[in-house]
């Protein structure tokens, strides 16, 4: 997503300051509900069972998580899927790229509120039939934050959800195409000082050719973005926001 500024309106008039993308995404990374990030922690993978693989994790003052993956094929069916789980009572680590803070009585929670606990989880798959590339892949995530004396109006829980169907065929002999949709609905919850919760759904399209040779993806990808949002300084009244179209394009090498 363009992490860019946008407008308020209410009524097809700007009726607000400009906001960023972070302002309003929340998350544990990335901006997306669900995903985990990468920390410093100790981690455990199994050795592979009838297609489940567990893996857990712990690190800090304290944060851990855990993970149950599964992959497998039946009659020219491919499956991929996980499921996670994790918990941090360290609000530091809540601090990431996502830019996530709350304030609880006049205390940033970089300091260390009393109670402070974080809950994330997700669970994620894709199926593929083999012989024609055709596939689904979707996901969904959430994220809770679990403390005490949070104001009534902060909205703890933020979501995610998200559909993707594509086909995936080697047409040439560059190597695979991917051709995709997607569908993305996200409902995020407080920032405070900000926002109190929003509603933001996005429309993708897009075509990733591999290239075998150089271990290279080149993509072209559309994206239309819109939604709407409630103000710390208005709570009660949704605005909504300016909607945007981008198109992507580049290239990623994978080393």
């Amino acid at each position: 997503m363009a992490l860019g500024a946008f407008q308020l309106r209410s009524g097809g008039k700007v009726v607000g300051a400009t906001l960023k993308w972070t302002d309003i995404m929340r998350g544990f990374d990335n901006s997306t509900p669900g995903q985990s990030g990468r920390r410093d922690v100790v981690r455990y993978d199994s050795p592979a069972w009838e297609g489940f693989t567990a893996s857990w994790a712990w690190g800090e003052d304290d944060l851990w998580d855990a993970a149950l993956t599964y992959k497998g094929s039946w009659n020219g069916i491919s499956v991929l899927a996980k499921v996670g789980y994790g918990e941090s009572t360290d609000p530091g680590e809540t601090l990431g790229p996502a830019g996530f803070t709350f304030v609880t009585g006049g205390t940033n929670c970089g300091t260390g509120p009393a109670e402070f606990k974080c809950k994330w989880g997700g669970a994620a798959g894709t199926v593929k039939h083999d012989a024609t590339g055709l596939y689904v892949y979707g996901g969904w995530g959430k994220q809770v934050i679990d403390t005490p004396g949070l104001a009534a109006t902060f909205d703890r829980d933020s979501t995610t959800w998200f559909i993707q169907p594509g086909i995936e065929q080697k047409w040439t002999a560059l190597g695979k195409t991917t051709i995709f949709g997607e569908y993305r609905k996200d409902d995020a919850g407080s920032n405070p000082g900000k926002t109190i919760n929003s509603s933001i759904q996005f429309w993708q399209a897009g075509v990733v050719q591999n290239i075998e040779a150089a271990a290279m993806d080149l993509y072209v990808i559309y994206q239309h973005t819109d939604g709407d949002v409630t103000l710390t300084a208005t709570p009660g009244v949704v605005t909504d926001l300016d909607a945007f179209s981008q198109v992507t394009a580049g290239a990623l090498i994978q080393f």
